[in-house]
């Protein structure tokens, strides 16, 4: 009888254990927001719908003046790097960032441009 006792005993030891093991935050799922010049000249919003498979992000995106994007990226623990082709033809977008449980945030880059963007899930 002991011995059961003191085997469930380590069985919930182990188990406690894992429970307590952190895990990245995930970029799968919407997230609305918005990118600006450095100076806050021009401010735009923006969503995005990802996907998360291992390292690997893909999804789309879309302006508020409706133009749609493919979404490609990777994420490493919690950095990221997601590049946005518009569908019209614009040169495509660099989104740089970290993320934590509900929001995203960084750098955008386009052709030696940059500026602060940020996001929350939704």
């Amino acid at each position: 009888m002991k011995r059961k006792g003191l085997a469930i005993l380590g069985i919930c030891i182990v188990l406690a254990g894992c429970a307590t093991i952190p895990t990245a935050p995930s970029l799968g799922g919407r997230w609305e927001g918005a990118w600006q010049f450095s100076d806050g000249s021009y401010i735009e919003k923006f969503s995005f719908d990802l996907v998360e498979s291992g390292r690997t992000v893909t999804g789309s995106g879309v302006d508020e003046k409706g133009i749609a994007a493919k979404v490609t990226g990777e994420v490493s623990d919690t950095s990221f790097t997601l590049t946005v082709v518009p569908e019209d033809g614009s040169d495509p977008i660099v989104f740089s960032g970290k993320i934590d449980t509900i929001s995203i945030h960084g750098v955008w880059e386009v052709g030696g441009t940059t500026g602060p963007w940020a996001a929350e899930k939704r």
